[in-house]
């Protein structure tokens, strides 16, 4: 939906959605010297909950469901959410720290395979592995004296991450794997045949669907 600006111009089409919630306020364009027409918006802040209703920083509206906040999120204080999405994410939600869990499932374990196989620079990678040994998904284990050099290998905490890979790549053979197919396939060693592993109920057996399955939320669970 297009809107005027305040010089008279049609505002882009293409630009995003505001929340319905957000309160969004536009400053006059900035006009530079040879320069073209600059809309300036201001950052969306939602509103100020009532005196009665503040909360601490990241925490869900009362009555409300994980997700459900007073206010905008810092990525930094994700892990703080009452919800296990969010603090997983504050973990393992980052595209580098995924590939480098891709390649440990692989079978790698030292710094310069993980850094040729990901192509991510020293420091970056320094940085996600620091993170997933001080979160315990990985651990590390000197393999030479002199000098000191260490491999990283996954944790039992690190191994439970499996499905959430093996998810990753079921999705994207399906979805994004192009006219050559799938550039990897899993072979199931105890029965021998290739395989795409999915999620299924460990009490009756069947596949799990989103559309059989309700969230219960803790306080609902324990009324």
């Amino acid at each position: 939906m297009s809107r005027a600006t305040r010089s008279g111009t049609a505002a882009d089409s293409s630009a995003p959605v505001r929340h319905p919630a957000a309160v969004c306020q536009e400053q006059p364009p900035v006009v530079g010297a040879g320069l073209r027409h600059q809309v300036v918006q201001r950052e969306d802040r939602l509103p100020e909950p009532a005196a009665q209703h503040r909360h601490e920083p990241g925490r869900a509206r009362p009555g409300g469901t994980p997700g459900s906040y007073t206010r905008r999120m810092r990525w930094n204080e994700i892990g703080d959410v009452d919800c296990s999405v969010a603090r997983a994410l504050s973990v393992v939600g980052d595209r580098w720290t995924l590939l480098v869990l891709r390649d440990a499932f692989l079978g790698v374990r030292r710094f310069e395979d993980f850094r040729a196989n990901t192509g991510a620079s020293r420091p970056l990678l320094t940085e996600r592995l620091a993170t997933l040994v001080e979160h315990g998904v990985l651990r590390r284990v000197r393999y030479q004296e002199r000098p000191e050099r260490y491999e990283y290998r996954l944790t039992e905490k690190g191994v439970g991450l499996y499905p959430v890979i093996v998810s990753l790549l079921a999705w994207g053979d399906r979805w994004m794997a192009g006219d050559d197919g799938p550039p990897v396939r899993l072979r199931h060693e105890t029965c021998g045949h290739t395989t795409t592993p999915r999620l299924a109920c460990p009490d009756c057996g069947e596949p799990i669907d989103p559309r059989d399955v309700r969230p219960v939320l803790r306080a609902e669970s324990a009324s």
